[in-house]
């Protein structure tokens, strides 16, 4: 339980993160909506980088303690201002904050993803505060990289928050912290200029909301929510931060480290972004400096120490699912029939041409295209770059369905290849990566909008003067109208995706058997364990989902399930030291009680020597 104690240490936590956004702002001269996702990138770096050699506790005690120095510092040196504190971005991670404790803190883990992979590296760094190795047999996929796995270790080791709620909280506030960029745009005028804030305020929850709920993402440590977050905050940084393109250099390095070490899709994104940096340096005919030349060299170095890492500590990594090993890519191939290949390319081209994913791109292909016709209408230099952005977000969705139909053909298993198994999932990705792309383009514009464009659009010498004056006096009044047809649009939108888009369906987490055995079972239990779940066990997937959830609840490879009508339970008991029983019935009980087991046949782990219920 969550207790009063780690609640301070929780605000403690904030502080810290706060000082060390605070320094940089201050010192590097980037706006504080920036400076806080920077932050976070940079711890998640650092452990990164020192995980692969050691154990990471001091790192992170002193990941901590320069963050309280840096907020002590700027306190003595009186830098902290009001606007520091009372502004949009904090306002957005308090609202949103509030809203993970609420709706997160008491959860459970419910999904297979969580018991074969993400649940298990978050609670053995979080445990022992250091990567795994081969001696740990219940991580499943040792190639995933580890990058969220080591935020929730930083937050869960500062706070003592170790249940799994919490690291569902942790893993969602990083989401709200690469979403936060977007509350930072500023406007040149005054009138109407809070009226816009909030209208960007609530576009960027509803963008974070749908990121947060569909896929589950905010139910489940699976990353594929946080991989879009992050991979859209490195292009706020880029876009909409007025800092200079040295600072832009320099800070995007974290931003491009971080979306590598969450999931090994995210080299599509930290080279998108180190695209537009180059795109902003060829548009400002700026010379290039070292931090443009270290982004892309110590990207590259933490994927190569990435791989370095696993083949050193995973002999066998090489062999396992999404594994980045060409031999093994050569293999799965070579194993799939022509008639296999067919299926899965004929599947795959249905899955990309359903009615919402072609209407989605023909919306963002109009988008663009209306705003660059207006921009070149008006002269506005903003507007005239939609083209530009067009060709990103398009450039990118080709090479991300290039890379989704070959982890189809040469990296997944059979089975799941054929039917395209976790497509919705991965599609979810991209969009909401194209539709952050949309917002951000958005809030750029109108943070520029100021009396009808006349800085970027000088009012000719031969129109009308009084015509002149009319138009730039009625321009306040009106200058709300567009930012509210944008952000009803952009909601409407989001919603109606949100409902009919892909699905990804989730457990009844009250009702369930995992449910029954999250609250039955003791939580410091190793040995081994036959569990008779027979509503578990309807079909394979079921019984698939369950023994892993065994493994990881259980912490022990030596987990079985059994049916009574198979004749799993006698040929299976005598082989387990312990029954774990979550739904008894009478033929279960008739027949324990025939093998001379005495009490009642209730839900509960029994000792199978003692034939009772275990102490």
């Amino acid at each position: 339980m969550f207790m009063i104690g780690s609640l301070a240490r929780f605000i403690c936590l904030l502080v810290s993160l706060y000082g060390s956004s605070i320094f940089i702002k201050k010192r590097a001269g980037i706006s504080y909506a920036f400076c806080m996702s920077i932050t976070c990138s940079l711890i998640v770096t650092v452990l990164f980088f020192t995980s692969l050699f050691m154990r990471i506790t001091v790192v992170v005690w002193v990941l901590f303690a320069a963050g309280i120095f840096f907020f002590v510092y700027e306190l003595i040196r009186k830098e902290i201002r009001k606007e520091d504190i009372l502004n949009w971005t904090n306002l957005f991670l308090l609202i949103g904050l509030v809203v993970l404790f609420i709706y997160l803190l008491g959860r459970r883990f419910i999904f297979i993803d969580d018991y074969t992979h993400w649940g298990v590296i978050a609670r053995h760094i979080v445990e022992n505060q250091a990567l795994p190795t081969a001696a740990d047999p219940l991580i499943t996929f040792p190639s995933y990289v580890p990058g969220s796995a080591l935020w929730v270790a930083y937050v869960a080791t500062m706070t003592g928050g170790t249940t799994e709620g919490f690291y569902l909280i942790a893993q969602a506030f990083l989401i709200l912290v690469f979403f936060a960029p977007l509350t930072g745009c500023t406007f040149r005028e005054k009138k109407n200029r809070v009226g816009m804030s909030v209208c960007m305020l609530i576009v960027t929850m509803v963008l974070c909301a749908v990121t947060m709920s569909f896929s589950a993402t905010i139910i489940s440590l699976c990353v594929d929510g946080l991989l879009a977050a992050c991979a859209l905050s490195g292009i706020f940084f880029l876009i909409l931060s007025d800092c200079s393109l040295r600072m832009k250099a320099w800070f995007l390095i974290p931003l491009m480290v971080t979306v590598l070490s969450i999931k090994s899709a995210g080299i599509l994104y930290a080279a998108s972004e180190f695209a537009v940096l180059i795109y902003l340096f060829a548009r400002d005919k700026k010379r290039v400096t070292a931090g443009f030349f270290a982004a892309p060299v110590i990207s590259i170095l933490a994927e190569l120490f990435w791989q370095w890492h696993v083949k050193a500590v995973f002999p066998d990594a090489g062999s396992t699912m999404h594994a980045l090993s060409i031999a093994r890519w050569k293999e799965i191939y070579a194993s799939r029939s022509p008639e296999v290949v067919r299926i899965i390319l004929k599947e795959f081209f249905r899955k990309i041409t359903l009615w919402y994913l072609v209407l989605f791109v023909v919306a963002i292909v109009v988008f663009y295209l209306f705003i660059y016709i207006c921009g070149r209408k008006s002269n506005h230099k903003v507007a005239r770059q939609g083209l530009w952005m067009m060709l990103l977000c398009l450039g990118n969705y080709v090479v991300y369905l290039a890379g989704m139909l070959f982890v189809y053909l040469f990296s997944m298993e059979a089975g799941n290849a054929d039917r395209i198994a976790a497509f919705d999932r991965y599609m979810w990705v991209e969009l909401i990566y194209m539709g952050g792309l949309c917002v951000c383009f958005v809030f750029r514009l109108f943070s520029k909008y100021e009396d009808g464009f006349t800085e970027d659009h000088p009012v000719r010498a031969k129109v009308n003067t009084r015509f002149r004056q009319f138009a730039i006096r009625r321009a306040n009044p009106i200058r709300m109208i567009p930012l509210a047809v944008a952000a009803i649009a952009g909601v409407a939108f989001l919603l109606v995706f949100w409902k009919f888009g892909p699905k990804y369906d989730s457990m009844d987490y009250p009702t369930s058997t995992i449910g029954q055995i999250n609250a039955l079972s003791p939580s410091d239990y190793t040995g081994d364990v036959l569990i008779y779940a027979p509503s578990q066990m309807e079909d394979p997937y079921d019984e698939s989902l369950l023994l892993y959830f065994g493994r990881y609840r259980f912490r022990s490879t030596d987990v079985d399930v059994a049916l009574f009508e198979r004749d799993d339970v006698e040929s299976k008991l005598s082989r387990h030291t312990h029954f774990f029983i979550a739904e008894p019935d009478d033929q279960l009980a008739a027949y324990l009680h025939g093998k001379g087991w005495t009490g009642d046949i209730v839900p509960g782990m029994y000792d199978v020597e003692k034939k009772a219920l275990a102490e």
